[in-house]
């Protein structure tokens, strides 16, 4: 099943199979559109978007990496770093 949606991701453009879904989150495809949706505020820079993303994104069961990657993204944030936060994002995609 699990190879079914990575074919399909692949399909509809979610990046390559293997380096993009290791760091969304261990394989999760569901942080997907969240990741998308974050790298959409950032490009804007709608912080409150930002913020309410990343708080969703804190609620769901990651891996240690993709978590770590998660707090930088925060720290760029707070620290106005829109486009370091942004470059995290587009290599987690």
């Amino acid at each position: 099943m699990i190879e079914g949606i990575r074919a399909w991701e692949v399909a509809q453009g979610g990046g390559s199979q293997g380096a993009g879904e290791a760091a969304a989150g261990g394989g999760s495809p569901a942080a997907l559109p969240l990741l998308r949706e974050l790298a959409a505020a950032l490009e804007v820079q709608k912080a409150d978007e930002v913020d309410r993303i990343l708080e969703e994104l804190k609620g769901k069961p990651f891996d240690a990496k993709t978590v770590e990657s998660l707090e930088k993204i925060s720290d760029d944030v707070l620290m106005a770093e829109f486009g370091k936060a942004l470059e995290t994002v587009r290599t987690m995609l």
